[in-house]
């Protein structure tokens, strides 16, 4: 007996069904797969060398490097050779109090200096109330997220690498929430930004513009106008879809998108990257020293921070 039409359409339902969850897990995978060279691995391959300075990026998925452009392993490839460790300590979707929480694994690192990036996620929970409320959840946040708690949240993680680290600090502005800097979204990062150049002064912590550096370029190259973020998830899942699943590049899906600076208006592309890339090296020469501990005699040194001839030019 043939099947009828309606267990054939069935029969079809239930493969759509199940490659939409395969491609879905696939997807998730490969998103939330751990950073390259993360505190656990690195600790696990018993830390650094000797004689090895360790610096270590302390973020969110813009640090993560899944669905932006690794910075911290462009800077690992920059500085392969000259003594310098780079630890990512970048975890998708983490908002600074989850950055607080992680504190250990970076202290266990033993870093010479550590680069913060962390915030555009609590940005977005101040726009948006299914975002505040995702977050909340997944992220298990013990108040609702605000700029006050974000202050008081960034001043603790700056005081306890104080307390429990001989690390040198250097915090970045959070970057472009979109393109269009008279939007809201770059409104408030703006205003949480505000917040990171007084705690980082505050504590002695080198303080990096990104966002007037990207601004810059904006400005220059389109004008104040340009993609527009909205809280919808569809820009990141199909960036994500289109890197992972048809093996398009970051960058390529930048400029398919219409972007000059990130690939879905949240993630840096290579050029955002890069700019992080030659701060980092302005940052490091401008240090006479990092204070290292040498681990065979467990005392402590100064030792300048060899560095490349040539430095990344800006965009």
């Amino acid at each position: 007996m043939m099947p009828s039409w309606m267990q054939i359409t069935l029969l079809l339902i239930v493969l759509l069904v199940i490659v939409l969850i395969a491609v879905y897990g696939y997807w998730a995978r490969q998103v939330q797969k751990p950073a390259k060279g993360n505190p656990t691995e690195f600790l696990a391959q018993g830390g650094a060398a000797a004689g090895q300075r360790v610096v270590v990026c302390l973020g969110a998925s813009i640090v993560h490097g899944r669905v932006s452009v690794d910075f911290v392993d462009l800077l690992r490839q920059r500085f392969s050779g000259q003594g310098l460790a780079f630890v990512n300590a970048g975890v998708n979707g983490d908002l600074a109090y989850n950055a607080l929480q992680r504190l250990d694994s970076v202290v266990a690192c033993n870093p010479d200096a550590v680069v913060i990036l962390v915030g555009t996620n609590d940005v977005q929970c101040s726009l948006s109330e299914r975002i505040r409320k995702l977050a909340a959840r997944g992220k298990h946040l013990p108040v609702t997220p605000s700029i006050d708690w974000y202050e008081s949240t960034f001043a603790e993680i700056l005081t306890q690498l104080a307390q429990r680290t001989h690390a040198v600090v250097a915090v970045s502005q959070l970057p472009v929430l979109g393109e269009d800097l008279t939007s809201l979204p770059n409104t408030r990062t703006g205003e949480f930004n505000d917040v990171l150049r007084q705690v980082a002064a505050a504590h002695g912590a080198a303080f990096f513009p990104l966002h007037e550096r990207q601004a810059e370029i904006l400005i220059t190259e389109r004008g104040s106008n340009g993609p527009v973020y909205t809280e919808s998830f569809g820009p990141v899942m199909g960036a994500a879809l289109r890197h992972f699943l048809l093996g398009q590049s970051l960058d390529d899906i930048s400029r398919r998108n219409g972007l000059l600076l990130t690939t879905d208006r949240i993630h840096l592309n290579s050029r955002s990257a890069g700019i992080v890339v030659e701060w980092v090296i302005e940052f490091s020469s401008g240090q006479p020293s990092i204070a290292t501990i040498d681990r065979r005699r467990g005392s402590c040194s100064h030792l300048p921070i060899p560095l490349p001839t040539t430095a990344i030019r800006r965009p």
